[in-house]
């Protein structure tokens, strides 16, 4: 009886696995569709056109970090880099998403639209880019305390960007 039982197991495991590699599943990390004479990047300072001081930092500082972490390409100067990767922090806004019934924002919804592009620095060929990667978070709004509610927006901003550079990190390599 045990040998049927684990005979069983064995089976369903097999066809688990036939399952997810013949419909295209894969795990992340393993794809690189960039040129193999691709082996650094130069992560150039954003250009910051929102009304928000300094996040134009944040959003280099955060891709910088994740393509250290991933160990796939060298972070070098532009000079001597293989690719640059260049972006315009395009629109920073909020709106109200939910309000009190004083009809006072209670939360409120912040967004980026940028425009990142990657390019070959031998001849500046695109090799990756998206003129409107878009990111939201939400934070709450503290009506009774202004300070609060702008450490919240704050807050909600490092999420965006900290994800926007996983997103942008992960989209490069995967070529999408």
């Amino acid at each position: 009886m045990v040998g049927l039982m684990n005979r069983g197991l064995k089976i369903s495991v097999l066809f688990f696995c036939m399952a997810i590699t013949s419909c295209g599943y894969h795990f992340a990390g393993g794809e690189n569709n960039l040129p193999p004479d691709i082996r650094s990047i130069a992560v150039l300072v954003f250009e910051n056109r929102s009304s928000e001081p300094g996040i134009e930092n944040d959003f280099t500082n955060d891709l910088v970090y994740e393509f250290t972490r991933g160990k796939r390409l060298a972070i070098a100067e532009k000079d001597s880099a293989d690719a640059v990767l260049t972006g315009i922090i395009k629109q920073l806004g909020s709106q109200a998403i939910t309000y009190t019934k004083e009809v006072v924002a209670a939360e409120q919804r912040v967004y980026v639209i940028l425009d990142v592009r990657l390019e070959r620095s031998d001849n500046g060929d695109v090799l990756w880019s998206d003129k409107s990667f878009t990111e939201k978070e939400e934070y709450t709004v503290v009506a009774s305390d202004k300070a609060a509610t702008e450490a919240n927006k704050r807050a909600a901003i490092k999420l965006i960007s900290e994800r926007t550079a996983e997103k942008i990190h992960n989209r490069i390599f995967q070529g999408f």
